[in-house]
C-alpha cells in the first residue's frame, strides 16, 4: 500500500527500537495503534487465495491497534489522525462500511482539531511536509 501518510524511515526507526528492545513496554500507546493498524492493512495486500486466514489476522492487528487507542486523550497528534485513517481504510476494504465512516470520522475531526487543514504553525520542514500529507490524505480518503 502506497501510503503517503507515513514517513517511513521514522517508523522503521521507531519499529527496530520496539524490535531491539523485544518489548512495547517503552513506547507511546498512540505509536503502537499506529503500528498494528498498518500491520492490519498490510494484510489487505496479501494476494492469499483463501482469504479466512488474512481476515483473520488482519481482524487481530486491528484489535490491538484499537485497543491500544486512548479515546480520552485530549491531546491528540498525528499519529491518532493516522490510526484512525488506517482503521477506516481496513474496515472499508473488508466491507464493513459504516464501521470505516465512524473512523473517517473520527480521522477527519482529529484532523481538523490539531489543525492540519491549515498551514499555520511554526513547523519544522519534516513536520509541516507530513501534516500536508496526512490532511490530504484524509480528505482524500473522505472523496
Amino acid at each position: 500500500m502506497y501510503a503517503p501518510l507515513l514517513h517511513w524511515p521514522t517508523f522503521i526507526q521507531e519499529y527496530e527500537n520496539v524490535y531491539r528492545v523485544g518489548t512495547f513496554q517503552h513506547s507511546r500507546h498512540i505509536w503502537v495503534a499506529l503500528f498494528f493498524a498498518v500491520l492490519a492493512c498490510g494484510t489487505l495486500m496479501d494476494p492469499q487465495p483463501n482469504g479466512s486466514a488474512q481476515e483473520g489476522e488482519g481482524a487481530a492487528f486491528l484489535d490491538m491497534s484499537i485497543s491500544s487507542l486512548n479515546t480520552w486523550s485530549d491531546e491528540l497528534t498525528l499519529d491518532y489522525a493516522r490510526s484512525s485513517l488506517l482503521i477506516s481504510i481496513y474496515f472499508m476494504e473488508t466491507n464493513l462500511r459504516s464501521a470505516g465512516w465512524v473512523w473517517l470520522g473520527a480521522a477527519v475531526h482529529v484532523s481538523q482539531d490539531i489543525g492540519l487543514h491549515t498551514d499555520r504553525g511554526p513547523y519544522a520542514p519534516l513536520e509541516a511536509e507530513m501534516r500536508r500529507r496526512v490532511w490530504w490524505s484524509v480528505y482524500n480518503w473522505d472523496r
